[in-house]
């Protein structure tokens, strides 16, 4: 396909425009259509009900919506804190 581009002096050059699909195009559609199956869409369902709540819970109530540390090891340490203070949460529930 030919595209039109103007120079500086309002001369007409002709600039070679490709259109391409991405690499992982093949990928993508067959996620896409994964998607779409009962199975997927029951994992979904178990996942919201496991994690994302999870997620929610450490966000909101541990401080792990925004980092206060900087570099990788020091907030691995900030989650993993923030799981262990959650687990002990729940092994308290359990106990009373």
């Amino acid at each position: 396909m030919m595209g039109r581009k103007e120079d500086n002096q309002n001369k007409l050059e002709f600039i070679d425009l490709n259109i391409s699909r991405p690499i992982a195009h093949e990928l993508s559609e067959a996620n896409l259509e994964r998607a779409k199956t009962d199975e997927y869409k029951r994992i979904q369902r178990q996942r919201r009900v496991w994690c994302e709540g999870t997620f929610g819970t450490m966000k909101t109530k541990h401080n792990l919506y925004k980092t206060y540390k900087r570099g990788i090891q020091k907030i691995l340490e900030q989650c993993l804190f923030s799981a262990l203070a959650l687990n002990f949460k729940r092994m308290v529930k359990v106990i009373n």
